[in-house]
């Protein structure tokens, strides 16, 4: 393991703050454990890994709870190592417009790595593909992107696709949790709503939803990093008597 760090900002003056962005090179016998502590693999500028308020999910408990009901009129396809990504193009044109996201980013870059080790979940209504999730199997398995028409939003299609991956990948019997990348900001609050839900706190995996969405609500609130500095802020009492050796 090498730790690395971007010191690309900050202040001394009236108050004390820095900006650095952390990183880090494993050694594969490491991934495992990289994951277990907060790490995952940075898609567009490998061989990275990059730390944050990581989200997963206990696939074991999501076994052990009451399959989640998903109307019939909603159906799903797996498709490994995609050869062709035009089904989707119209879809994440469509998206990307919705949520106001800059229109020139381009699919084929969330295949840039590892295309092999990832699968891409397409949902259909009533036969037709209006939506589709990508995900990173290996090191562990990640979801990478949802992206759908919104073409009724009554219908919850993000949370159904949610429920079926876990289900998807807790019924492998190789997988011991499942990741949904960072948890900031309000837009994030739902993926707490999960079976064996855990997010990452820089210290451990906590299970304690109120944290979290305080915490998410916290990051949308914010309007000059100098109120950071407040205790009110930071929510988390870090324990470092709990620290032990990599």
């Amino acid at each position: 393991m090498k730790i690395l760090f971007q010191h690309l900002c900050g202040r001394i003056t009236r108050t004390d703050w820095q900006y650095t962005p952390v990183y880090a090179l494993f050694e594969k016998s490491e991934f495992e454990k990289a994951a277990n502590n907060g790490w995952l693999p940075h898609e567009y500028d490998p061989p990275l890994w990059f730390q944050a308020r990581q989200v997963r999910y206990r696939l074991a408990e999501c076994l052990q709870r009451k399959k989640h009901k998903i109307p019939k009129r909603i159906d799903f396809q797996i498709l490994e190592n995609p050869k062709s990504l035009k089904a989707y193009e119209e879809i994440w044109k469509e998206y990307l417009k919705k949520k106001g996201f800059d229109e020139d980013q381009s699919l084929d870059r969330l295949f840039e790595l590892d295309p092999e080790k990832k699968i891409v979940v397409e949902v259909y209504d009533y036969d037709e593909l209006v939506a589709f999730s990508v995900i990173r199997l290996e090191p562990v398995p990640v979801s990478l992107q949802f992206a759908w028409t919104y073409h009724n939003p009554k219908l919850s299609l993000g949370i159904h696709c949610q429920y079926f991956e876990l289900e998807y990948l807790a019924s492998l019997g190789v997988y011991t949790h499942s990741y949904v990348c960072p948890g900031y900001e309000n837009t994030c609050i739902w993926k707490s709503r999960f079976p064996g839900f855990e997010f990452w706190n820089g210290m451990e995996w906590s299970s304690d939803r109120n944290l979290y969405e305080r915490l998410c609500l916290i990051d949308s609130s914010l309007v000059d990093p100098d109120d950071l500095s407040n205790d009110d802020l930071i929510p988390i009492n870090y324990d470092f008597s709990k620290i032990t050796s990599w």
